[in-house]
């Protein structure tokens, strides 16, 4: 009867820290896709910042 326990117990513990490393994975596959949104979001500012920049030197070549 002890053994058994033992066993229930083992397995139980297993499927647990199984369920923890998914659970591990599954967060850090979330933030790896959180870490790319965040570098297009900051190539599109770089993208605009640019396309500003342009804008700028056009409205200085008109103006001037």
């Amino acid at each position: 009867m002890d053994m058994d326990m033992d066993m229930d117990t083992e397995l139980e513990v297993g499927v647990g820290v199984s369920s923890l490393k998914s659970q591990v994975l599954s967060l850090n596959s979330q933030f790896s896709i959180l870490n790319s949104q965040f570098s297009i979001l900051n190539s599109q500012f770089s993208i605009l910042n640019s396309q500003f920049s342009i804008l700028k030197m056009y409205v200085y070549s008109v103006t001037a």
